[in-house]
C-alpha cells in the first residue's frame, strides 16, 4: 500500500447525541432534529389519526456539517414565526445558525438575546442576536480566578425570566463538591456580574441561602452531592432544578425544595409540559419529575419511574405522550409515556426503534468467496443494550400495493399470449382451491373466472402453453386451457388411481411424478396432451423442473429430486434416459435448470436451507456436473423461481425468513440478499404494463406486490444476545463457518460459538468470576492441521495497579461445540492475540510474548514460551495494548503515547557452538502519538495508519536506513535479560495526517466490493474501519498520480460545494494535535469528493476545465472508488 489514502464512509453515523424539537421547516410543522456526530438529520412530523400513537416521523433531509456537533438548539427571535437552528463544533468553536429555506458546550437564550458556549474551563464564549434573528460579533468572557479558582464547570444554562440574559452556572472543586452560581451577562462591558440573588457558601445547611430577599445570590448549593443536570424552569415558575445522585432540587427566588430520591447516573433529561420533566438513568429508567404549584408557587417535587428505555442520550417531547429517546449507546426510541400512575400495564410502549451501530467496539469482515459476498460483523453497544449487528449489501422490494389474502401456498404469472411480454394472470394457490387474478386497464388486480380452470383444487403448476393456453397440474389432472375463451381444451388423467405428487412445464411439455416413484412426460399440442414415455425410478420424488437451456429453443432435459437418497438426477427429454446422479446433502425441495451468461447450471435447493450450484458441461454428448458449490441461504427450505431483470436472468431463492437474488457477473455468480422481507410462503415474477422488475408475494394472511431496487445499499438486521449480554470482541472462522464472541453482562463473561448464517448459538462456556475475555483469534500452528480459536482474558479485581493474572484458552469446534485444547495461566491481562510464522504472539500487560505449539509429556498440546519483549517504557504504558504483524515486522502500541516497532529474529547465545539457536524480539523503534492510540492498522509493510483519541489520523513509513540507537534489552525463553547488541535501527516518519471528526476503534482489512471482483478497482488495497459514533468506514490506499488529480478535484470542489453551513471544509480536516493545526495531508475526503457526482452539469465543467480531466473520466474515477464502501 502507498502512504496516499481515500476515506470514506460506507454506513453513516449513528449514535444520537443531541435532538431538539421544534417548527423549523414551516410555521404549522412539527420538526424532530437529531445530531449524529458531523450531520443532523431532519424528521417531520406527520399525524395519524389511524395509528395508536397518531405519531408518525417522517425523515426529510440529511445535512452534513463540517465539523462535530456539540450544541443543536431551536430558537425563535422576536418577528418570525418558525424557528431557527443554532449549532456550535468541537473544532476551533465554530458555530453557525441556520434557517430553513424551501427549496462546545452551548446554551440559547430563551428570549433569543444571546448565544453562548464553554469554550475552555473558564472560558465563555457569547453571541449577540438582534430582533431579526443575525447573528452579531461575538465576545468571550474570562471567569475570575478568585470566583472559580480551578472548579471545573460541569453545565450552565440560561434561565427563563430575567430581565438581562442570565446564566446558572454548574462546577465542582477538587473535593468533588458541587456549587451552584447565577450570573447576569452585562452585554455593555462584556462582564460577568453577580446574579439575582446572594448567598454566602453554606455547606450542609438544611437551606441554601439566609437572606432570600437579598439584592444578589451567589453559590447557592455547594452541598449537592454528585450533581450531574441543571434544568431551567420555564415560566410561569422559573428557576432551575438541580439533578443530583441522591436527590433532585428545585431554586426559585423564593423557594427551594428538596425531594430524596436514589439515581444512578443519569444520562439525560427533557421537558414533558410546563411543569413536567423526564430524566433517565444509565440503566435506561425513565423517570417522570412532577412540580407541584398553584399557579406561580411551588409546593412541591414528585417522581415517578415509568420504566426502561434505551440509555438516553436526549430526550425530546413531540406531542402528546410521544416522545423520542435519542441514544448514543444503543437503538433510539420513539415511545409512548402514559402518566398516570394508578394506570394497569407499562407506562412506556416502544412504537418504533431507530437503528445506532454506536459505539463499535470491535468489528470483522468476512468474505463469502464461493457466493461473493462481503458482510460486517460488528459488536455494538454498552452493557444490557449490547448488540451484533450485521451489516451486508441488499437490495430492497419496495411495496406498491397489498390484499388481504391469507393462506397462499404457490403462485405463477402468465402473459395472455406468445407476443406479449407483460403479464395479465396470476394464479393462486391454495390447500383446496385455485383462484386467478387479473390485472384491470386501471392498474387494479381482482379475481377473474376461467372456465377450464380447475377452482376446487390445489394447484400443484401452472405455466404457459403454446398456442395462447395455458396448463394447469393437480393432484388429480393435467388440464390444457385456452387463454382466448377460457375453455378446457384437453384433460390428462393418471391411471390406477394415482395421484399426481409434483408436477412442472413449460411451453412444449409437461413432466409429473405419480404414484410408484413413476415419471411420466405429456407433450402440449394445439388444444390437445399427448403421453409420452415414462419411467420408474428407485425412490420418492421431492421435486422436477424442465425448461429450456443454453442455446435450446426446446427443453432437453429434467432435473428431478428425490427423498430418501438425497439426490439429484438428470434425464433426458422425451426419451426419459438417466444420464448421470449427483449425491447431495440434504433433501432437494427445488430443483432448477437455468442459463447465466451462456452458461448452463443446474441449481438445488435443499430442506435445511443450503443451495448447491453445478456447471452443465456437454462434451461428446456426455453431461458432466461441474464446478459444484455449496452455499448456507439459511436454515429453511429453498424454493426457486426464475426471472429476467434488465435482459438478463436472475433466479430468486425464497424461503420462509430469507431471501436471496442469483445473478451473474463475468460468469461469475453472485447472491444479493433481499431487505427486511419475513414470513414469506411464495414469491412469483408479476410484470404487467405499467411495471418492470415486479414480484408478487404471498405471506401469511396478505398477497405484496413490489418493485426490486436496481441498486444494491448496505443495511443492518440486529442480533441481540440473551441474558443482557453485551458483545466486547468478536472473531470468524471460515473452515468451521461460525462466529466466536465474547461477551459480559451483569451476572458473568462469558464465550459464545455462533452459527455464521443463523447467529443461533450453538455453545457457550461460562468464564470465572471476575474474569472477562479480551481478545480472540481464529489460527493454525505449525506442524498441526487443526483449526483453533485463541482467546485472551484478563481478572480484573479491585486494588490492583495492572491486572496480576490472565489466560489464553485454546479451543476447537468438535460437532458444533467448543472443545478446549490448552489453557495456560498468565501473570498478567492477556490483550491482544496475533498468529506469526505458525506461533503465537501475545500482549501481556507492558509487555509481547512469543509462544509455540508442542506436546507435553502426556502427548497433549499445549503453548511454551519462546521468548518476550519488556517494553521500554515499562510501567508508564496504559494497558490493552494491541499487536499487528507483517512480514518479519511486529507493531505494538497501547492507549497511551507509544508505539513500536520489533523485529523476530534467531540467536545464538554461545557463540562459540551454533546448535542451539534462540530467538528473541528486538525493539527496532518506537514513536509517541499525541493523544493515545484508539485503533491501528497496517497498510503494507512499511506504511502504518494510527487512529489517536483525539479525533486524528496519522500514518507512519518505516525508513528503509538503519540509524544508531540507544542500546535496549530483551528476556530470552529462560527469563534471563539479554543485552541488545544492535546498534542501529530504523526509524518511523510520519508522512500523513487528517482530521477525522470521530473516535476509531478498530481496523479491520477488507471492502465492501462484491460485484466487481476482477476490476481495476477490486486490486486497491482497504482498510474497514468501525468508530464509537455506529459509523462504518473504508481507507483506500491510492497510486500518486490518482491522488494529485482528487487532490485537485477536492480542492476546487470546496470553491463549490460549501456545504449548509458555510464552515470551512479545509479547517474541518485540518490535523489537531497538543497545539495548533496543521493542514491534512496524504488523506483525501472521499465522502466530500463523491458530492462531485450530484454537481450540475455546468459545476462540473468548470472543476473539469480546472483540474483537465474530462467530466466522464472524473466521474468514472470517483464511481469506482465509490464501488469500495457503497
Amino acid at each position: 500500500m502507498s502512504i496516499w489514502n481515500y476515506m470514506a464512509t460506507a454506513h453513516k453515523p449513528t449514535a444520537v447525541t443531541h435532538a431538539c424539537v421544534g417548527s423549523f421547516t414551516g410555521v404549522q410543522e412539527i420538526n424532530l432534529i437529531l445530531a449524529k456526530c458531523s450531520q443532523i438529520e431532519i424528521y417531520k412530523l406527520l399525524s395519524q389519526e389511524s395509528q395508536a400513537l397518531k405519531v408518525d416521523l417522517h425523515h426529510m433531509l440529511d445535512v452534513p456539517i463540517y465539523g462535530r456537533i456539540v450544541t443543536l438548539e431551536l430558537l425563535r427571535p422576536r418577528g418570525l414565526d418558525h424557528d431557527l437552528l443554532f449549532i456550535a463544533t468541537k473544532e476551533r468553536h465554530k458555530f453557525c445558525l441556520m434557517e430553513w429555506v424551501e427549496g462546545a458546550m452551548g446554551i440559547v437564550d430563551p428570549d433569543c438575546r444571546l448565544i453562548g458556549f464553554h469554550v475552555y474551563n473558564r472560558i465563555f464564549k457569547f453571541v449577540p442576536l438582534d430582533d431579526r434573528g443575525q447573528l452579531q460579533e461575538a465576545f468571550d468572557i474570562v471567569y475570575h480566578e478568585e470566583r472559580l479558582g480551578g472548579d471545573r464547570v460541569l453545565e450552565i444554562k440560561f434561565l427563563y425570566g430575567c430581565q438581562e440574559p442570565t446564566i446558572v452556572v454548574l462546577h465542582q472543586d477538587a473535593n468533588e463538591v458541587c456549587n451552584v452560581e447565577t450570573y447576569v451577562i452585562d452585554l455593555n462591558s462584556k462582564t460577568l456580574v453577580a446574579g439575582p440573588w446572594y448567598q454566602e457558601r453554606i455547606y450542609n445547611s438544611p437551606f441554601p441561602w439566609t437572606d432570600i430577599a437579598g439584592p444578589r445570590w451567589y453559590g447557592a448549593c455547594s452541598a449537592i452531592e454528585k450533581a450531574e443536570f441543571l434544568i431551567p424552569v420555564e415560566p410561569p415558575l422559573c428557576g432551575f432544578l438541580v439533578i443530583g445522585g441522591r436527590s433532585i432540587q428545585y431554586f426559585g427566588a423564593k423557594v427551594w425544595i428538596k425531594h430524596n430520591i436514589e439515581l444512578s447516573f443519569t444520562s439525560a433529561y427533557g421537558r414533558c409540559g410546563n411543569s413536567d420533566y423526564l430524566v433517565s438513568d444509565h440503566n435506561g429508567i425513565l423517570h417522570l419529575i412532577v412540580i407541584d404549584h398553584d399557579e406561580d408557587k411551588v409546593s412541591g417535587l414528585r417522581t415517578t419511574a415509568l420504566g426502561e428505555t434505551s440509555v438516553a442520550s436526549s430526550i425530546s417531547y413531540i406531542k402528546d405522550s410521544a416522545i423520542f429517546v435519542g441514544s448514543s449507546n444503543c437503538d433510539s426510541q420513539l415511545i409512548e409515556i402514559n402518566r398516570d400512575p394508578d394506570a394497569k400495564g407499562p407506562h412506556v410502549k416502544v412504537y418504533e426503534t431507530f437503528v445506532n451501530l454506536g459505539p463499535i467496539v470491535d468489528l470483522c469482515v468476512v468474505n463469502y468467496e464461493n457466493h461473493h459476498q462481503v458482510q460486517v460483523v460488528t459488536c455494538s453497544g454498552t452493557s444490557k443494550d449490547g448488540s451484533l449487528y450485521v451489516v451486508r449489501k441488499r437490495t430492497r422490494i419496495n411495496e406498491l400495493d397489498s390484499v388481504e389474502h391469507p393462506g397462499i401456498k404457490q403462485m405463477w404469472s402468465l402473459q395472455s399470449a406468445a407476443d406479449n411480454t407483460h403479464d395479465l394472470f396470476l394464479v393462486v394457490s391454495h390447500a383446496n382451491k385455485t383462484c386467478i387474478l387479473k390485472m384491470k386497464s386501471e392498474g387494479i388486480i381482482g379475481e377473474t373466472q376461467m372456465q377450464g380452470l380447475s377452482s376446487d383444487a390445489e394447484t400443484l403448476f401452472c405455466h404457459y402453453a403454446n398456442y395462447d393456453q395455458l396448463v394447469q397440474v393437480t393432484s388429480y389432472a393435467v388440464r390444457l386451457v385456452s387463454l382466448t375463451t377460457g375453455k378446457l381444451c384437453d384433460e390428462w388423467l393418471p391411471s390406477e388411481d394415482y395421484l399426481i405428487n409434483v408436477g412442472t412445464a413449460n411451453a412444449t411439455q409437461v413432466l409429473l411424478a405419480i404414484g410408484c416413484n413413476r415419471l411420466v412426460h405429456l407433450l402440449i399440442g394445439d388444444g390437445v396432451l399427448t403421453q409420452g414415455k415414462q419411467t420408474q425410478l428407485d425412490h420418492d420424488i421431492s421435486s422436477l423442473h424442465i425448461t429450456p437451456t443454453g442455446d435450446q429453443s426446446d427443453g432437453q432435459l429434467a432435473a428431478v429430486g428425490t427423498w430418501t437418497d438425497n439426490s439429484v438426477s438428470i434425464l433426458t427429454l422425451p426419451s426419459l434416459k438417466l444420464l448421470m446422479k449427483e449425491p447431495l446433502e440434504g433433501v432437494p425441495r427445488s430443483v432448477l435448470l437455468c442459463s447465466f451468461e451462456g452458461v448452463s447450471y443446474l441449481l438445488c435447493g435443499l430442506g435445511e436451507g443450503h443451495l448447491w450450484n453445478f456447471v452443465l458441461n456437454t462434451r461428446k454428448d456426455e453431461l458432466e456436473l461441474a464446478d459444484g458449490k455449496r452455499v448456507s441461504l439459511g436454515t429453511e427450505p429453498i424454493t426457486l423461481c426464475i426471472f429476467s431483470s434488465e435482459n438478463a436472468t436472475h433466479v430468486f431463492a425464497a424461503s420462509y425468513s430469507q431471501q436471496t437474488i442469483i445473478y451473474s457477473n463475468n460468469r461469475k455468480l453472485f447472491y444479493t440478499n433481499v431487505f427486511c422481507m419475513k414470513g414469506v410462503r411464495s414469491v412469483c415474477p408479476f410484470n404487467p404494463d405499467s411495471l418492470s422488475n415486479s414480484f408478487a408475494i404471498a405471506k401469511e394472511d396478505e398477497l405484496l406486490f413490489g418493485t426490486m431496487d436496481r441498486i444494491q445499499k448496505l443495511y443492518t438486521d440486529r442480533i441481540k444476545l440473551e441474558g443482557g449480554h453485551c458483545a466486547r470482541c468478536i472473531c470468524h472462522q471460515e473452515q468451521t463457518q461460525t462466529f466466536v464472541i465474547c461477551s459480559s453482562s451483569a451476572k458473568y463473561c462469558g464465550i459464545h460459538l455462533l452459527d455464521d448464517q443463523s447467529f443461533d448459538i450453538k455453545s457457550s462456556i461460562k468464564l470465572d468470576k471476575f474474569e472477562t475475555g479480551q481478545s480472540i483469534l481464529s489460527c493454525s500452528f505449525s506442524g498441526d492441521s487443526g483449526v483453533y480459536y485463541c482467546i485472551g482474558t484478563v481478572y480484573i479485581t479491585g486494588g490492583e495497579d495492572h491486572p496480576t493474572r490472565g489466560r489464553i484458552l485454546v479451543y476447537d469446534v468438535n460437532c458444533g461445540k467448543l472443545r478446549e485444547i490448552a489453557n495456560r495461566e498468565m501473570e498478567g491481562g492477556v490483550y491482544s492475540l496475533k498468529a506469526f510464522k505458525g506461533k503465537l504472539l501475545v500482549a501481556v500487560n507492558y509487555d509481547i510474548h512469543f509462544y509455540k505449539w508442542t506436546l507435553n509429556n502426556q502427548g497433549s498440546p499445549m503453548l511454551t514460551l519462546e521468548c518476550m519483549h519488556i517494553h521500554e517504557m515499562g510501567r508508564r504504558r496504559e494497558l490493552e495494548p494491541f499487536v499487528e504483524t507483517r512480514g518479519d515486522f511486529i507493531v505494538a502500541g497501547d492507549p497511551s503515547i507509544n508505539i513500536s516497532l520489533l523485529t523476530h529474529t534467531t540467536r545464538y547465545p554461545d557463540r562459540s557452538s551454533l546448535t542451539q539457536p534462540e530467538c528473541a524480539l528486538e525493539m527496532q523503534t518506537h514513536r509517541f502519538s499525541h493523544f493515545g492510540t484508539s485503533a491501528f492498522g497496517m497498510l503494507g509493510d512499511d506504511i502504518y495508519v494510527f487512529a489517536d483519541k483525539n479525533l486524528n489520523l496519522f500514518s507512519v513509513r518505516k525508513g528503509s536506513e538503519l540509524v544508531p540507537v540507544l542500546v535496549g534489552r530483551y528476556r530470552d525463553r529462560r527469563h534471563q535479560v539479554v543485552t541488545d547488541a544492535t546498534p542501529r535501527r530504523f526509524r518511523l516518519e510520519m508522512v500523513g495526517r487528517y482530521y477525522f471528526g470521530d473516535v476509531i476503534n478498530r481496523f479491520r482489512h477488507g471492502s465492501f466490493l462484491t460485484t466487481f471482483p476482477d476490476s481495476d478497482v477490486s486490486q486497491i488495497p482497504t482498510l474497514v474501519f468501525g468508530t464509537v459514533s455506529g459509523a462504518i468506514g473504508v481507507m483506500a490506499s491510492l497510486s500518486e498520480d490518482k491522488y494529485i488529480l482528487l487532490d485537485k478535484l477536492q480542492t476546487n470542489l470546496r470553491e463549490v460545494k460549501r456545504g449548509a453551513t458555510w464552515l470551512s471544509h479545509k479547517e474541518w480536516r485540518f490535523f489537531s494535535p497538543t497545539a495548533g493545526d496543521f493542514r491534512a495531508t496524504n488523506f483525501l475526503d472521499g465522502d466530500f469528493i463523491a458530492l462531485f457526482l450530484q454537481l450540475e452539469k455546468n459545476q462540473m465543467e468548470k472543476i473539469s476545465k480546472a483540474v483537465e480531466v474530462p467530466v466522464e473520466e472524473l466521474k468514472k474515477i470517483v464511481q469506482d472508488l465509490s464501488r469500495l464502501y457503497s
